[in-house]
């Protein structure tokens, strides 16, 4: 049996828009209930924005990774090898506007680390890195002065 488990990282859309496709789902049903085809590709539209998402899945019997985008179940991302899990990292940098932004990785310590999610909250940040950290019993070391 394969230690590999699959974590979501975050939706695609932004929750505006997936709160909108409900408005434009209901629009598309209504508006166009004669018309089967745009009622049937307003029902494609809202199960596509409302099920992409990046995510990361990590095998650590065979010792690889992908980071994937998963659109309507298809997921697109290769495979890649790592030697060693190291843990989770939150630390936080400055953006252009000097607002600080906090950014949380995987080491693969000799292989260097992969980027999860980059946000403004840290709570955000941090709660994609726990689920992480749970799914893959890994250690967070957190670099934030929060």
């Amino acid at each position: 049996m394969s230690s590999s488990k699959k974590v979501i990282i975050n939706y695609f859309f932004p929750r505006f828009v997936r709160i909108g496709s409900v408005l434009i789902l209901a629009i598309g049903f209504l508006g166009f209930s004669a018309n089967t085809v745009a009622a049937m590709l307003a029902l494609l539209a809202w199960i596509m924005v409302q099920t992409t998402h990046h995510g990361i899945e990590i095998d650590q019997e065979k010792k690889l990774y992908k980071k994937y985008l998963s659109v309507l179940g298809f997921e697109f991302g290769s495979y890649e090898s790592y030697k060693e899990l190291a843990g989770l990292t939150i630390d936080e940098d400055l953006d252009k506007q000097q607002n600080v932004i906090y950014q949380g990785y995987v080491d693969f310590s000799k292989k260097g680390y992969l980027m999860l999610i980059k946000d403004k909250s840290r709570e955000k940040v941090l709660s994609v890195v726990n689920k992480l950290a749970d799914a893959y019993d890994l250690e967070i070391i957190d670099e934030t002065k929060g």
